[in-house]
């Protein structure tokens, strides 16, 4: 499959995941469970020893995601071999240095994680491709006042604010970029 085909792919996953949320949310549709910022063996700070890339995806197929994305750090992880009729998986990549981290959803190739500021990364991200996401957006080093600094993107923007325990402080950050007048989409 061609790398153009798989972007569309992913961007239009990523797209079906939010029209269906809306839609679910109103009466009708269906929710998919997915996973945009999920780390697996080849990342440094992947949680569970002796687990193999196989095990991995099929546990989190097992659990009932519809997709996931798996974003290993700097590690552009190859997980087609995974996706079915019922479980897609998204090329995915988290990059990221002094200034946050980011996911790179449907990238085909590793990006330099290099950029000197949140817009150059982003910038990188949308020149590769990939959809960007801000990752875990309460670090000390990605403000709000960045994020509404941002020229705007030719792709969807997203923030994740349910990454565990932090949520509740990501959906008020998340909030305050709504009301600074970001478009920005919440995963």
């Amino acid at each position: 499959m061609s790398g153009s085909i798989k972007r569309l792919i992913s961007a239009a996953a990523v797209c079906l995941m939010l029209a269906a949320t809306a839609v679910a949310q109103t009466g009708g549709g269906h929710w998919y469970k997915g996973q945009l910022h999920c780390h697996g063996p080849a990342s440094f700070d992947f949680k569970v020893p002796g687990v193999t890339l196989d095990q991995w995806m099929l546990k989190m197929r097992d659990l009932g995601y519809d997709f996931v994305a798996l974003s290993d750090h700097g590690v552009l992880t190859d997980t087609d071999r995974f996706t079915s009729s019922t479980f897609v998986t998204i090329p995915n990549i988290e990059v990221g240095g002094n200034f946050g981290h980011y996911n790179a959803i449907g990238i085909q190739h590793p990006i330099a994680n290099n950029p000197r500021n949140l817009q150059e990364m982003i910038d990188a991200i949308e020149a590769a491709g990939g959809i960007p996401m801000i990752n875990h957006p309460d670090a000390p080093e990605v403000t709000s006042a960045q994020v509404l600094a941002l020229r705007p993107t030719s792709s969807t923007l997203l923030m994740e604010i349910l990454g565990g325990w932090s949520s509740a402080v990501w959906v008020n950050y998340w909030e305050g970029v709504l009301a600074g007048g970001r478009q920005i989409f919440s995963t």
